[in-house]
Formats: structure tokens, sequence, C-alpha cells
């Protein structure tokens, strides 16, 4: 079938407990020393152009930077220096527009439990 390109909106986010029912951890633990992982769960809106078809495990590519420290969240790509890598998957997409929720786990510079989480840019 070959890759279909899925226009996506971000409407909201939020920090959430759980991802996928799990604690949030980061991969790459060394490398991310000092930056603290929480869960981010996103509200989008998504087009698939196939009018037919139902897309299944879509990847979600690009980048999210932390707008306060300037530095990117997530732990595949801290400096932004390769290219917009995968950092998510939406299970479903339905033909045409739909809303659809997602999560990441996100490295932030300021720990979640004492204060907000920055605000984000994607």
């Amino acid at each position: 079938y070959g890759p279909t390109d899925v226009e996506i909106k971000i409407q909201s986010y939020k920090q959430v407990d759980l991802c996928n029912g799990q604690k949030p951890i980061m991969p790459g633990q060394k490398a991310a020393e000092g930056l603290f992982p929480v869960c981010i769960e996103v509200e989008a809106v998504v087009v698939n152009p196939d009018k037919s078809k139902t897309l299944k495990d879509v990847s979600v590519y690009g980048f999210v930077k932390d707008n306060d420290a300037g530095n990117s969240v997530l732990p595949n790509n801290p400096d932004f220096k390769s290219d917009s890598g995968q950092y998510a998957m939406i299970k479903e997409v339905a033909p045409g527009q739909s809303s659809v929720k997602y999560q990441f786990v996100a490295a932030v510079t300021v720990d979640p439990k004492k204060e907000p989480i920055p605000t984000l840019t994607f």
C-alpha cells in the first residue's frame, strides 16, 4: 500500500499520569539526565485522504519544542539535529476528517510534580 500522508491539526494537549497504561519512562535515560519524563495526551483533528479505508497504527512524525527552554522534548531528538522522527502512534484514523487522541513521553526540564509543564509547540 505504501505510506499515506495524514494532515494533523493539534487542538490541545495536557499532562496525564499514564502513557498507554504505563508510567512514563524515557529511553536513553543516561542522555536525558536532569530531565523529567511526563506523559502528554494530545487531541487533534486528522484528515485521512483515503475516503474508503481506515488507516491502522498511524505513525506521528515531527518536532515538539519546549517554548521556555527552547529545546526539543523528544528523547530521540533532543537537539533538533536529526530529521523529524516518529514520536507517537495513532491506533486508527477513519476515512475523511476525524478527532483523535494520542500520547507520547516528553522529556521536560521542570519537575512536573512541583510545577506546571512548559508550553509546547508542535
